[in-house]
């Protein structure tokens, strides 16, 4: 996987995966397989992906990976609604997988289903308040679903622990402009923009 993103021209990694397989004393036959399919993906070769996708699905059905790339497939052949049933079934099998939520929360995004993106975003967010994927995930589903106040609030969030107080606060005003009949949100928003401030005045007598 990390080859096929990242390393060697995929013409020379489809002949030094397709030269590996011909040693029929590989150990490694079904991760070469699984690369042939990533590259075939990456060339936009998706009928050629899903024929090599399909045996080691069939032999691993739960294998996160290789649902992973089934998604990717199904989102090439605009086939946003397949991707969604699986993901939601394998869900039943896996409640709360964060690969999976991620998942079917970028599926919903690249399906214009914001809401139900959000959805699965705030849950995750709930599980795991820190992680920088989810927040950027998060306040970009707020921006496409046009709620600019959340946008803000999430940006800030990811902006703090990206210790990026000054730009956080900059956020945090706009939401503070954006909210002003909310009485609870503005004193949320001053708490944090508080907090901010401190944290920046501590940073910079480092």
């Amino acid at each position: 996987r990390l080859q096929v993103r990242y390393g060697t021209p995929a013409s020379q990694l489809l002949i030094q995966f397709n030269n590996e397989l011909k040693n029929k004393a590989t150990l490694h036959r079904e991760a070469l397989q699984y690369g042939l399919a990533l590259l075939y993906l990456k060339q936009n070769k998706i009928k050629l992906a899903q024929q090599t996708l399909a045996p080691l699905r069939k032999k691993q059905p739960h294998n996160l990976y290789y649902i992973n790339t089934q998604v990717d497939i199904f989102l090439s052949q605009k086939k946003s609604k397949e991707a969604i049933q699986l993901l939601q079934s394998m869900l039943k099998l896996k409640p709360n997988n964060v690969i999976l939520m991620h998942n079917l929360a970028h599926v919903y995004m690249q399906s214009d289903q914001y809401e139900k993106a959000i959805s699965v975003l705030v849950k995750l967010n709930q599980r795991l308040p820190k992680q920088l994927l989810t927040l950027e995930s998060l306040y970009s589903a707020y921006m496409k679903n046009n709620q600019i106040d959340k946008f803000y609030l999430t940006k800030s969030k990811w902006l703090t622990i990206r210790g990026r107080y000054d730009e956080a606060i900059i956020a945090l005003r706009k939401v503070r402009q954006l909210t002003l009949n909310n009485d609870i949100q503005q004193a949320i928003v001053a708490e944090l923009i508080k907090q901010n401030q401190q944290a920046l005045a501590i940073k910079k007598q480092l």
